[in-house]
């Protein structure tokens, strides 16, 4: 636990029906039940709200002492049992035993040995405890009182629910963590921003997911996606740095799903666009540069051959060759790429071009063989010793 101030404080004080304060009354502290919607018979029971209850909670109704095992928790308003259950509308159902503990301390720190629950009252009737903030129920007996159960009742603090400001270890020094006693879902709502009229402006999820009513505009540093890519179902614009590890997809017509990036931004992972994809320039930077030693040369080139001004990746390259030697062949002019980033899937398309006018002027270059993890391309013509060709490729992955 954080060293610093964090958990609520309990203060109750027991009286009688004449108004005494009770020394040595009982108050047993239990997590927030859930109050029955509605007269019921069965082992799945609606409520309205579940509360703090938990699976494997055992749960009395109101201040009786038979327990029923909870077995499943449905949704946010349904609870299971492994027996069946007779309840009418507003009957509680109190945690008696918890699936997790429930600990009450003496200090506001949380520190030395947790208190006994039950807590006792004193002599002045009144029992105290420091705890983690939220609704509980209070389950209250004792000599000369009616065993009564207090229901909802808030304990103010900073420690919310096995929720804590404060620090976390090293690795996350401090916020706000919110750790329910139960399994969550989108009903769930950790964090709402609402006007005073209950508008809601900004929700996050029980399941990470982000609610906004308007555009989230993100000032500076960018949009970083670990995993899970971005979807975008309807118009969205970037103008800062999109950077995204997995993937972006974005779905329906360009008129209603429209992505636009006016910033600088790496997309490192699958980029899939279900419509038309428009862009102002293409640059193809981000594959592994090519060398020398990825490039073969055909024996028609000639015993001294030579490649050269190499630049480009396995998208967009190209390279010059300078003939030489003998041997020099039309046939046999050939040069074999092998790809720097791996097999395609799929059968790639490629297109090479001349870039010089040096003789023979009437050659060209043609992609003479294009596979999955090489390509080769041939001069078609016959090459002139000392003379340099430049050869320009674009390969693109086929569907």
């Amino acid at each position: 636990m954080p060293s610093t101030p964090h958990l609520g404080k309990l203060i109750y004080t027991v009286i009688d029906s004449s108004g005494n304060v009770k020394a040595s009354a009982s108050i047993k502290v239990r997590r927030q039940g859930a109050t029955v919607n509605g007269n019921q018979t069965g082992t799945t029971i609606n409520v309205l709200d579940i509360g703090a209850i938990e699976v494997n909670s055992l749960i009395s109704i109101n201040t009786g002492s038979t327990t029923y095992t909870v077995t499943a928790i449905s949704t946010g308003t349904a609870i299971t049992f492994s027996s069946s259950l007779t309840v009418v509308d507003g009957d509680r159902l109190t945690v008696d035993t918890p699936a997790t503990a429930l600990s009450l301390y003496g200090n506001v720190q949380g520190t030395g040995s947790a208190i006994t629950n039950p807590l006792t009252t004193d002599a002045n009737g009144t029992a105290r405890a420091y705890m983690f903030a939220g609704y509980y129920d209070l389950l209250i007996s004792g000599t000369g009182i009616a065993t009564t159960l207090e229901t909802d009742l808030f304990v103010m603090g900073p420690y919310l629910q096995d929720a804590v400001i404060g620090t976390f270890g090293s690795a996350h020094p401090g916020g706000i963590w919110w750790k329910p006693l139960r399994t969550i879902t989108d009903d769930d709502w950790p964090l709402r921003i609402t006007d005073k009229n209950l508008t809601d402006f900004f929700v996050v999820t029980g399941t990470g997911k982000v609610v906004a009513a308007a555009r989230v505009n993100i000032q500076s540093g960018g949009l970083l996606v670990d995993s899970g890519g971005i979807t975008v179902t309807g118009n969205s614009t970037i103008t800062g740095t999109l950077t995204a590890l997995t993937g972006i997809t974005s779905s329906g017509t360009a008129a209603l799903a429209t992505l636009t990036v006016s910033g600088t931004s790496a997309l490192t992972g699958l980029v899939t666009a279900l419509n038309d994809l428009k862009v102002r320039r293409l640059k193809p930077d981000q594959g592994t540069a090519l060398a020398a030693g990825d490039f073969a040369l055909g024996a028609g080139w000639g015993t001294t051959a030579t490649i050269g001004a190499i630049s480009g990746t396995d998208t967009a390259f190209r390279f010059t060759v300078t003939a030489g030697g003998t041997g020099l062949s039309a046939s046999t002019a050939v040069v074999t790429l092998t790809y720097k980033d791996g097999t395609f899937t799929n059968l790639p398309v490629a297109v090479c071009v001349r870039g010089d006018v040096t003789a023979p002027t009437t050659g060209f270059w043609a992609a003479n063989s294009v596979g999955a993890t090489t390509l080769q391309v041939r001069f078609e013509g016959l090459p002139v010793a000392g003379n340099t060709y430049i050869c320009h490729c674009i390969v693109l992955g086929a569907p």
